[in-house]
């Protein structure tokens, strides 16, 4: 992000609310994880990936992550079945989670912070993150 040139004269870099944040991506699909990552990192954030809910668990405990980015629909696993293993192998409660699929709104019940809908932006994606990570009611993003 860009604003009205500095004193140099030059653009000036504002940094995102969400910098220095870490984001853990679990999703299945290699494009959609480095999808993720790469409009994660212009976010200033750091990023964890993970295929599914082994690798979410050896992740999380490796660097806890601040947001957790959850494909509801695994090949192997559900959201659910990833959530559940988090919260069985963290000993604080499960991070904010945002899941991030291509049918809708995932049926959560509760246990997630927000939802974006793909394709999303990155501006949707951010909205969301924010929201999560303060305990914001985030609205579903529609992309």
């Amino acid at each position: 992000m860009t604003t009205p040139e500095d004193e140099a004269g030059g653009p000036r870099r504002i940094r995102s609310p969400l910098a220095d944040r870490i984001a853990l991506v679990v999703d299945d699909s290699a494009v959609s994880r480095m999808l993720l990552e790469t409009i994660l990192r212009s976010f200033d954030m750091t990023v964890d990936l993970a295929a599914n809910g082994e690798e979410a668990v050896a992740a999380a405990r490796k660097r806890r992550p601040d947001v957790v980015l959850l494909d509801w629909a695994l090949r192997q696993e559900t959201g659910a079945d990833v959530i559940d293993r988090l919260e069985a192998a963290l000993t604080d409660p499960v991070p904010p989670v945002v899941t991030v699929s291509a049918a809708g709104a995932a049926v959560t019940a509760g246990r997630t912070a927000g939802h974006v809908v793909k394709p999303f932006t990155p501006r949707e994606l951010h909205r969301c993150l924010e929201a999560a990570l303060t305990g914001a009611v985030a609205e579903d993003m529609a992309g």
